[in-house]
């Protein structure tokens, strides 16, 4: 059999973080089906797009729990875009004493708001990643001037509505409006 030589560059190492700081997301798409390898916990994969920047167009991949400690992300995300959901009153309690609530939203308004979040690079069984924290409201005199991206403006126009909504009757469920 003959030997064959050739060159080639070697394989992509993979997925790339991006560098620690702030950035401008827009959520892509959601997918709610999800449950933790490790915990067993339900959550949800938030796909997003950086949408400013010299890192614009690259993908940032958030977990968000959908119940248990984790389960303020998935509230955190709720809140800087201005989706709204609803808190259904519950007695449940962690196992610290805490009041449980329920929440409830459709996952079908997530896509195409923005926020801002901030990030590191986190090591996980020898892989880097990114960690999503502090996530922030985007209002629309902070879109860039330069590129106003469709998700700045729809995020910005939601949370107007909400501001401008009536709050429900005081009975369950109680609907969430930004204030």
């Amino acid at each position: 059999m003959p030997v064959m030589t050739f060159k080639a560059k070697d394989a992509p190492t993979g997925y790339t973080p991006i560098p620690d700081g702030t950035y401008l997301l827009e959520i892509e798409k959601v997918d709610p089906n999800k449950v933790s390898k490790t915990t067993k916990v339900p959550q949800m994969q938030v796909t997003c797009k950086v949408v400013e920047g010299p890192y614009i167009g690259k993908t940032a991949t958030i977990w968000a729990q959908l119940a248990g400690k984790g389960a303020w992300v998935t509230r955190a995300i709720l809140d800087a875009t201005g989706v709204d959901y609803e808190v259904i009153e519950s007695d449940d309690v962690d196992e610290e004493g805490n009041k449980l609530n329920d929440y409830s939203f459709d996952t079908d308004d997530l896509p195409g708001t923005s926020m801002y979040a901030d990030t590191f690079i986190d090591e996980y069984e020898g892989n880097k990643n990114n960690k999503w924290k502090n996530f922030k409201a985007v209002e629309a005199d902070e879109a860039p001037k330069d590129e106003k991206p469709a998700a700045a403006a729809k995020g910005a126009e939601k949370a107007a509505a909400s501001k401008a909504a009536a709050p429900a009757a005081a009975s369950a469920p109680v609907r969430r409006v930004r204030q």
